[in-house]
């Protein structure tokens, strides 16, 4: 089951709660486009006035819309005192849950060539998550990424539960997707394989696992043995296993997400379900023995480096 780390806290308020305007940012809400201007001198209560004013300008800002609640009290006597309205006038609270604010919003909806958040809108967001989760699994930024595709497709953006929901959603569908692969295609000598990563033998002072984590960066000839013999163990597996993290299709990403589960566990904590876990181990071998690679490669450039100056005279 993949990790659920959407966005802190103070993100989610800045995505539920209209954005914080500077003094000249300020200054949009009452540079308005013509039709709203003709609009506005319609309505004769100041709630109205300014509860159509703010919708419309967080709105141009951030494509949503939010409760007047949370309208910030700056904006709000910031509008009273250009439009010179009395500021106990306004009863935002009465504004929510008035047909006002309802109209307010198709209008503004309509005006701007958006369309209204529905069901439909739903489907397709969510199919979008369930691609975007076969290029990347961090929640937040596949938030990031549905946002930017609801404004692209100039669809007014749902709460930050709505989206959420259909990222676990898509993450969940995607998890069960992978997990059905192993238990097709995982051989009982590609199990055995995992499972000695996670016994240790009573000689061993280490898990086999373990040893596998870290990759050293020393050019003392010892350490660079240790990481030759490191990158011979994790290739084996990876030969090994190769058919079964061939069919997985793990993008990078990916496999540096799942990989990460067992560089942050420890071998006698890795209990999880079954086919987590294997799917875990298998993206951290594929992660290894990628990285191990490129280790030696770089292990290898230097020592040619090293000689090139000099350094080694003579020294075998």
């Amino acid at each position: 089951m993949a990790r659920r780390e959407y966005l802190s806290a103070e993100e989610r308020q800045r995505v539920d709660t209209p954005p914080q305007l500077t003094p000249l940012q300020r200054t949009l809400l009452l540079d308005l486009p013509p039709w709203a201007e003709a609009y506005l001198a319609t309505l004769f209560t100041p709630t109205n006035q300014i509860g159509f004013l703010l919708q419309l300008g967080y709105f141009r800002i951030v494509a949503r819309f939010f409760v007047a609640d949370r309208f910030p009290a700056a904006d709000i006597d910031w509008l009273c005192q250009q439009l010179k309205l009395p500021r106990q006038d306004v009863e935002l609270a009465a504004y929510d849950r008035s047909q006002s604010a309802y109209r307010h919003r198709t209008l503004i909806l309509d005006k701007l060539g958006y369309e209204a958040f529905t069901d439909t809108h739903q489907t397709r967001l969510l199919a979008e998550a369930r691609r975007l989760t076969h290029l990347h699994t961090k929640p937040a930024l596949l938030f990031d990424h549905l946002m930017g595709y609801l404004r692209e497709q100039r669809i007014e953006a749902p709460p930050y539960h709505t989206i959420r929901t259909l990222i676990t959603q898509a993450l969940d569908d995607f998890d069960a997707h992978l997990q059905t692969l192993i238990e097709t295609h995982l051989r009982s000598t590609d199990k055995a394989l995992l499972d000695a990563l996670l016994v240790r033998e009573p000689t061993l002072t280490q898990f086999p696992l373990t040893k596998l984590k870290h990759i050293g960066g020393s050019m003392q000839p010892k350490q660079i043995a240790g990481r030759v013999d490191q990158f011979r163990q994790v290739k084996t597996l990876f030969v090994s296993l190769a058919p079964l993290i061939t069919r997985l299709e793990l993008p990078d990403e990916t496999i540096r997400y799942y990989a990460q589960y067992v560089f942050d566990s420890r071998s006698t904590q890795f209990v999880e379900r079954m086919h987590d876990r294997y799917l875990r181990l298998l993206a951290f071998i594929t992660h290894q023995y990628l990285s191990l690679g490129d280790a030696l490669i770089l292990t290898l450039l230097k020592a040619v480096s090293t000689l090139g100056h000099g350094e080694y005279s003579g020294s075998k």
